[in-house]
């Protein structure tokens, strides 16, 4: 005889088909969590671009570089996704519903991490500004109209801010 070999029996070598289609319907359901959180995100970021008065170049970069409205809008969206598998899902669905609460809390604590923790880099308008800043402050120390103690503090000043 042949043993059969099928997906039942890999993740249940009893043969139960509920745990079967309890595995199956989590990964379905986690990676729709996924696409929602996604597209929660980007379409809050958008909206906020819009009320600010970003152009259609500002607002179709969403992915990169990361700031600290990105992380914002992750720590909330991620907190109402884990709301909802702890009030909602956990209940219904038991095993689906943590491993659900599970990934939506580890976004959440990721988005905390990132607000909290993480060190973002200067924003290309910004190290702009920067340059040009120190940039002006050159021209005034070559045209005399500056001393040199007052050009160092000046740039030290400059550099601290960023």
């Amino acid at each position: 005889m042949i043993p059969m070999f099928s997906m039942e029996s890999a993740i249940s070598p009893t043969g139960d088909t509920d745990v079967m289609m309890a595995v199956v319907l989590s990964l379905l359901g986690l990676c729709m969590e996924i696409t929602a959180f996604n597209k929660v995100h980007d379409w809050t970021l958008r909206w906020l671009r819009k009320k600010s008065g970003g152009t259609k170049r500002t607002i179709a970069i969403t992915a990169y570089p990361l700031d600290r409205t990105r992380t914002v809008i992750s720590m909330v969206w991620g907190g109402i996704f884990t709301l909802f598998g702890l009030t909602v899902l956990i209940p219904v669905f038991r095993w689906f519903g943590i491993v659900w609460t599970l990934l939506a809390g580890a976004i959440t604590g990721l988005a905390v991490w990132q607000f909290f923790v993480k060190k973002y880099p200067v924003s290309r308008g910004e190290q702009d500004d920067v340059l040009r800043q120190l940039d002006l402050l050159e021209d005034l120390r070559a045209a005399g109209l500056i001393d040199d103690r007052e050009y160092w503090e000046r740039r030290q000043k400059i550099l601290e801010e960023l």
